[in-house]
């Protein structure tokens, strides 16, 4: 085999591989960055959990104390696919939301989820 078309194969054989490797990092969010935020009035220092409802089963993704000034963020959260989750008081008291690997949620509610008004905003199918 030639020596020139040994080395260009080469080449190409590292080019594509490096390619591949960065093309299959993560999405924007990170594990420190937070996708879904907001303000829970009324609710300072309780938890709260968000949920990923599975069609056979509710998985805990993540938890949250709420602050003083009503503010939470889901820090450890990283969106592959568009889901259905929940961020829930208790199981009488949650908000559903659906979520897409883009979105930056930001939910504002009182403390008694579902049953009052709230907003979702950077979520474009949970509005």
């Amino acid at each position: 085999m030639n020596w020139t078309i040994k080395k260009s194969k080469e080449f190409y054989l590292v080019a594509v591989a490096i390619l591949m490797a960065f093309s299959c990092g993560s999405n924007n969010s990170s594990s420190n960055d937070p996708v879904i935020t907001g303000t829970i009035n009324n609710g300072a220092g309780n938890q709260i959990i968000l949920e990923l409802l599975l069609p056979t089963k509710i998985q805990t993704v993540d938890s949250a104390i709420i602050g003083e000034n009503g503010s939470f963020s889901f820090n450890n959260v990283v969106i592959e696919e568009i889901g259905f989750y929940r961020i829930k008081q208790d199981d009488q008291n949650f908000i559903t939301l659906i979520i897409s690997p883009d979105d930056n949620t930001v939910v504002n509610s009182d403390w008694n989820m579902g049953y009052g008004d709230y907003t979702v905003e950077g979520s474009p199918d949970s509005k």
